[in-house]
């Protein structure tokens, strides 16, 4: 096992424990001459085995994913410890939590706690951050601060999604795959690749993706949440000498869903809608909305009336990622890139035949990046990295809410350009063969500037803007501002906020032995202030007052196993965060308005947990893949503006026990071909959507089964035939609640019926 270690570890009394977990480390059986494909990272901007590597991550190779049947982002990480996901109605747009950090809310401008990366360049919007998912290498998730060796700063991990490139002097190569699923699900996917001569190759990727709603609506008829999704990605390498390396990228996405629809909980007593519920409170009980509506518990099934609610993204960006050997040994990396896109969405937000609140929002981005490192010879004692990054954003979004019971539309526009210049940089020094000393350093300086417009009009009626004809057509601000009304406000706030900050690690790694590596860490990480997008959020005269950056103070200790003589991997860490002004979108009551969304910093919260990840090769053709994540979290200080004291309390989407386990037997036929049956179960504890912690918005226990088997035949094996089934067992979980009980209800999203399919796929 190599002893150099571009992450590590410090404080002798975390040490001391990650020592003594080490020497604990179970005895698993060895599987005679077979040992487990070593996983290369590049998690520390070097390509390392991951057993090499002191921070907690998680890899999945394209291989891997292909035999789970994964079609999706969140069926990636959802097999990551001490990881959630709050979806929003937006089939494109996750919340992603790891260890209790993430960012909530429907916001065009939320940035992200946990960073997403397609290919080393950070996607800031969370409109696209999931839609690259194709013609993967590999996936790694990196949990815990990234501030000394990324461009774009994060607290609460990074995401890479890390595309296949093109091989020079290979051969003409690529796959083909069709996938056919219930609810006519048919996608179709692929790639070609060949080398240009003796210098350069290209790669060309694509996929189209659809399927017929799985939710029935007796309401209107028919059935509701359809997908379409085309994406393409083209990439060109070329080497003009032996030390330059240049990769040109292009992508372009197009999504034409029809958005996923809300379920809703009433809390208003059947007999009298006007009083509170004297009933248990749930899915598919006896209370009902405020006009008397009851949903049903069916997660296929819903009543809303607003004709197909638009989901569209329109998405595309270029890179251009250029790497020189220089003659010392140091490698200079530029990457430098472009990403836009263009977003309509809309939502039925009272999820009932009648109309109470929809929900409105159209947005572009535009972004730039460009980073530059400089890296010294990994063959040193002594090795280094240091970076300069660049990011500028325009973005400009209307978001505004439909309330048919006061007749008020209401819209705002935030114009937003967002500069941030960074520096960062990492060292560490090899003291002896089995003891490595890490340091880092990163510097930020951010700026905002825009307006916010706001504007309120009452109408006679509203159905005008519920139903549009079309079914597709979304309400902006130009167009409520230009229509006569009977009376309206108008607010308008200019932006203008400037931030620096600082981020920080010191750590220590040991080799204890050829098998065994220990490694622990401090780290300070952050992310930056921001304002709010929230509608109604001007009247209360906070549309111009920033959030603050949020802080968090992280200390981890862990160690790296390889057992049974390379047939098993075991991997563990025990961590502890300081959260300081957390970022929460919050619903609040504004006076004669009605509820208002605010983004707000909470004082301070305590998270610590630990995890562990299993890889072994049981016996031949018998493999296991097993993590586990516990997680406590509890809010030290936040007193809302009505007076609310939530310390005591959970932080959201930060369950006590998340668990995986996927288990693979294969078998060799006498033709030599093989076939294998697989499995994957994820559990998680009950979760909480609101810092409320109120048991009308959490989420209870649940467990989630898959199921594949796989039939593989051709020379190589690279015809493959794979039977499938998603959720079968067909539990139903919240991915996500809302507090709208002043309207009578509960909105919430739960989880996709089961589905079952077929897939082919050939490679060449």
């Amino acid at each position: 096992m190599s002893t150099k270690i571009t992450k590590g570890a410090l404080s002798s009394s975390v040490l001391l424990c990650a020592l003594g977990a080490g020497l604990a480390m179970p005895q698993l059986a060895a599987a005679e001459g077979l040992m487990l494909e070593e996983v290369v990272v590049t998690a520390t901007k070097r390509a390392e085995s991951l057993q090499d590597v002191g921070v907690s991550v998680n890899a999945f190779s394209a291989e891997a994913l292909e035999r789970a049947a994964v079609q999706n982002s969140d069926e990636v990480l959802l097999k990551v410890p001490n990881l959630e996901i709050q979806s929003n109605n937006a089939s494109t747009n996750a919340n992603i939590y790891l260890r209790g950090m993430g960012t909530s809310g429907p916001g065009f401008n939320t940035v992200s706690g946990v960073g997403i990366y397609s290919d080393e360049v950070s996607l800031n919007s969370p409109v696209v951050n999931i839609l690259q998912v194709y013609d993967l290498e590999r996936v790694e998730v990196l949990r815990g601060p990234q501030n000394t060796l990324y461009g774009r700063n994060t607290t609460g991990g990074a995401v890479n999604f890390i595309s296949r490139k093109p091989e020079i002097g290979g051969e003409l190569n690529g796959y083909a795959k069709v996938n056919y699923g219930k609810y006519e699900q048919m996608d179709i996917e692929g790639a070609v690749g060949a080398p240009i001569g003796e210098n350069a190759a290209f790669r060309i990727a694509g996929q189209a993706q659809s399927r017929d709603g799985y939710n029935e609506n007796p309401f209107l008829g028919g059935d509701d949440t359809e997908r379409e999704k085309y994406a393409v990605r083209a990439q060109l390498a070329y080497e003009p000498s032996e030390n330059v390396a240049i990769l040109l990228k292009a992508h372009a996405e197009k999504v034409r869903d029809t958005n996923v629809r809300w379920k809703s909980i009433g809390v208003r007593d059947p007999n009298d809608p006007s009083q509170p519920c004297p009933n248990a409170i749930k899915l598919g009980g006896n209370c009902v909305d405020r006009n008397g509506f009851r949903d049903t518990d069916d997660n296929d099934k819903n009543f809303a009336n607003l004709v197909d609610p638009a989901n569209n993204v329109d998405a595309g960006g270029a890179s251009v990622h250029v790497t020189v050997d220089l003659d010392n040994g140091m490698t200079l990396t530029s990457i430098t890139a472009y990403e836009q896109n263009e977003y309509e969405n809309q939502e039925d937000s009272d999820a009932s035949p009648a109309t109470i609140f929809h929900f409105n929002q159209v947005s572009e981005a535009d972004q730039v990046t460009q980073e530059l490192r400089l890296a010294s010879s990994p063959d040193n004692d002594l090795r280094w990295i240091a970076g300069l990054y660049g990011f500028w954003e325009e973005t400009q979004g209307d978001t505004g809410p439909i309330f048919a019971g006061m007749n008020m539309v209401n819209m705002t526009r935030l114009d937003l350009e967002t500069e941030v210049y960074s520096a960062y940089g990492e060292i560490e020094y090899d003291v002896s063969d089995e003891l490595t000393v890490i340091g880092g350093l990163r510097y930020t300086a951010e700026e905002k500037t825009g307006t916010n417009q706001t504007a309120v009009r009452f109408f006679s009626e509203v159905g005008e803007f519920l139903t549009p004809e079309d079914g597709q057509d979304t309400m902006d601000y130009d167009t409520l501002t230009a229509i006569p009304y009977a009376m309206g406000m108008d607010f308008n706030s200019e932006l203008d906020a400037k931030w620096e900050e600082w981020g920080a690690k010191i750590g220590v790694e040991y080799v204890l032995n050829e098998d065994v590596m220990l490694y622990g860490n401090i780290s300070r990480g952050f992310k930056g202030g921001n304002f709010s997008a929230a509608p109604l959020q001007a009247i209360a005269g906070t549309a111009d007052t920033p959030v603050d950056p949020e802080i968090v103070l992280s200390y981890e200790a862990g160690a790296k196993a390889t057992l049974a003589d390379g047939a098993a991997t075991l991997n563990f860490a025990v961590f502890f965060s300081d959260y300081t002004d957390q970022q929460v979108l919050r619903l609040t009551n504004s006076p004669g308005f009605g509820l208002a969304a605010a983004l707000v910093n909470i004082g301070g919260s305590e998270i610590y947990g630990a995890e562990m990840d299993l890889q072994w090769v049981v016996s031949e053709g018998l493999f296991v893949d097993a993590g586990l994540g516990l997680l406590r979290s509890e809010i030290q200080e936040y007193v809302d503006d009505e007076g609310n004291d939530f310390a005591g309390n959970e932080l959201t989407n930060a369950p006590e026990l998340t668990a995986s386990l996927s288990m693979r037997k294969e078998w060799e036929l006498d033709n030599g071909h093989l076939f294998s049956i697989g499995g994957d179960v994820r559990y998680s504890a009950e979760r909480q959507f609101n810092l409320n912690n109120s048991d009308l918005l959490n989420d209870d226990s649940y467990a989630r089964l898959n199921l594949q088997a796989m039939y593989e035949f051709g020379e190589e094996g690279q015809h493959r035939v794979l039977v499938w089934g998603k959720n079968v067992t067909n539990e139903l979980w919240f991915r996500n609640k809302s507090d709208f009980s002043s309207q009578g209800f509960i909105q919430s999203i739960v989880s996709e019926p089961a589905t079952y399919g077929l897939t082919f796929s050939t490679k060449f």
